[in-house]
């Protein structure tokens, strides 16, 4: 058994219950770790969040939004992010390797909100790498 969420965007609070709720089964969490401006959140809120996520054992799932704090961001609004927000960048860089594109869990399979081919080709870690994904 898992416990999955998904979409915490910084929300520290949502981010602590999911964490606490059954901590001795596997936690999944797929993606948009961050980004809850739009919804008065700070700088400081959103490191604090993802700092908890991060040191947590939770399995990390790649959102579009996550993607936009890496070195490689695919879509071009996400390559310009303002240097107010690199704190965010330099906190999950060195984390990029724990992240995943999907993970199969329970007989599911869980992704973000599916599995692109530009991710495909640009991120480590895809279960269906040797699969023709466009047949599908």
């Amino acid at each position: 058994m898992a416990i999955v969420i998904s979409d915490i965007h910084g929300d520290i609070k949502k981010a602590r219950i999911f964490l606490e709720y059954r901590p001795d089964i596997e936690h999944v969490i797929l993606g948009d770790l961050v980004d809850s401006f739009n919804f008065g959140s700070t700088l400081q809120k959103e490191l604090e969040c993802l700092d908890l996520i991060l040191r947590s054992n939770s399995t990390l799932l790649w959102g579009n939004h996550d993607l936009a704090y890496t070195d490689k961001p695919c879509w071009p609004p996400y390559s310009r992010l303002p240097d107010s927000l690199k704190p965010i960048s330099n906190m999950m860089i060195p984390h990029v390797g724990r992240f995943r594109v999907a993970h199969a869990v329970d007989g599911w399979l869980c992704t973000h909100a599916g599995v692109s081919t530009m991710l495909a080709k640009n991120l480590p870690d895809l279960p269906m790498s040797s699969c023709d994904v466009n047949r599908h």
